[in-house]
């Protein structure tokens, strides 16, 4: 059974004194028999998800897992290629959506890319390699 598992990550450099933290939301499909396995398997991605490396400026940036704000079973309601749905109420549907041009993938810096530019790895020029995930 499919099940999909809302994780919430937190962003933080040395110098990041803000009260307000940088977070990202992830959404990743779990596989598993039960909801209570999914879960099992949400939280050890979770986990998996943190890394720590050097940014720009020389400084450790670190992305903790702090949780699962939802995990929702896809089976049996939705489609093969549905990977999330929420059911809710608003006065203007319409208001929630965007413009072509406005979505994340057409713009030349997407917004939540732009807010985390001091969370930018530093990269091995040298070998081309990124920071790797902590075990």
């Amino acid at each position: 059974m499919r099940y999909a598992a809302r994780m919430i990550f937190e962003y933080r450099s040395d110098s990041d004194t803000r009260k307000r933290r940088t977070c990202e939301a992830r959404i990743v499909v779990i596989e598993a028999p039960s909801a209570a396995t999914a879960l099992r398997k949400a939280k050890a991605e979770g986990r998996r998800g943190r890394i720590q490396y050097k940014n720009a400026d020389d400084q450790v940036v670190k992305i903790a897992f702090v949780g699962l704000a939802d995990l929702i079973a896809l089976d049996p309601v939705c489609e093969a290629n549905e990977v999330w749905y929420s059911v809710f109420t608003s006065l203007n549907p319409s208001a929630l959506t965007r413009g072509d041009t406005e979505l994340a993938v057409f713009r030349e810096v997407p917004s939540a890319i732009g807010t985390a530019v001091r969370f930018a790895p530093r990269f091995n020029r040298s070998t081309g390699t990124a920071p790797k995930r902590r075990a």
